[in-house]
């Protein structure tokens, strides 16, 4: 499934790919994976597009990495992930969520437990573990 496959590089992106640098492939590979009109779905807000992208290329040049631990697809157009987030104070969240796709990119997304993006949009963060 080529959604995978989009959700994986994204996600090796956010794991160190990208040195900490937000370049031009760092933009296609999130172009390539959401919908303009996706709804990244949180605990207290729901995110748009830019919004996400926003956070993407603040994550990415802060440094933080998540692990991805596992994709599986759940439908034809819908698949779950976990994966990793490794907090600065030691602490590990383990992050599950699904992801529903429309035209081959990800229109929604929701996580199993909300407030865990709101540990992950907070303004500043850093890594404790390094991929």
């Amino acid at each position: 499934m080529s959604e995978m496959r989009k959700l994986t590089k994204y996600f090796c992106c956010l794991g160190g790919e990208s040195g900490g640098r937000y370049d031009s492939h760092a933009d296609e590979v999130f172009d390539d994976l959401f919908h303009k009109d996706v709804l990244i779905v949180g605990n207290a807000k729901t995110h748009n597009f830019d919004e996400w992208k926003d956070w993407y290329k603040r994550s990415i040049q802060d440094g933080l990495v998540f692990e991805m631990q596992k994709v599986v697809k759940t439908g034809p157009d819908s698949i779950v992930w976990t994966l990793l987030i490794h907090l600065e104070n030691g602490t590990t969240l383990t992050h599950t969520a699904k992801g529903l796709f429309k035209d081959g990119k990800l229109i929604k997304t929701e996580p199993a437990d909300p407030t865990v993006y709101d540990v992950m949009t907070k303004p500043k963060r850093k890594p404790v573990c390094i991929l």
